[in-house]
């Protein structure tokens, strides 16, 4: 079991910088033990996690506050048993807007399993242009998040916040905020993903 903290420090210029804390159980939540911790690139306050395999997990934060797209860039880190990382992602692996995203795996007899991530405006290259909460877009990592395809256009308009979830029957099921002003929330089903 994982769960994330939060914190800020001041750093040598006086200048306050957010941190993500993990903290890890290995008993069902009976003791924790503290893991690794790290300082995003961008916030601190949207992170998603989704299994990779039996003993790694995958984390992706939210991009920085920019109108480039050399500051929307999304970063990933793997993180190994009792918390500790196993690969600091500081490259960028694609980039998308300013918005949390949402982030599954696909638990197969397969290691590491498939990850999926929706995110707004996701791009594997680079656009001057400010990069708006719209194209919804389905990407997939088949070696465990440290490249991502991009798979599926799910939205054309604006779309932002995204969480996704399977269905009992396999089907996958993304539930993201729409409109104008981001009033609709919608759900769309998708019967059919790679693996």
């Amino acid at each position: 079991m994982i769960i994330l903290g939060k914190y800020t420090l001041p750093s040598s210029k006086g200048k306050m910088e957010a941190y993500t804390q993990l903290f890890c159980s290995d008993d069902g939540g009976g003791t924790w033990k503290k893991g690794f911790a790290f300082k995003p690139k961008g916030s601190n306050l949207e992170v998603v996690l989704a299994t990779v395999d039996e003993h790694t997990v995958l984390l992706n934060h939210r991009p920085p506050a920019s109108t480039q797209d050399a500051g929307s860039s999304r970063s990933s880190y793997l993180i190994g048993n009792d918390g500790e990382a196993l690969v600091d992602s500081s490259t960028d692996c694609f980039y998308a807007a300013v918005c949390h995203a949402g982030v599954i795996s696909q638990v197969s007899a397969k290691t590491p399993y498939p990850l999926l991530l929706t995110a707004a405006n996701a791009s594997l290259t680079a656009n001057t242009k400010r990069l708006l909460r719209q194209k919804l877009t389905l990407m997939n990592s088949r070696d465990g998040g440290k490249s991502w395809t991009q798979e599926i256009v799910l939205d054309e308009g604006v779309s932002g916040y995204s969480d996704l979830q399977f269905a009992s029957d396999g089907a996958l099921l993304c539930l993201y905020e729409a409109g104008a002003n981001s009033n609709f929330v919608k759900c769309l089903r998708i019967s059919s993903v790679a693996k």
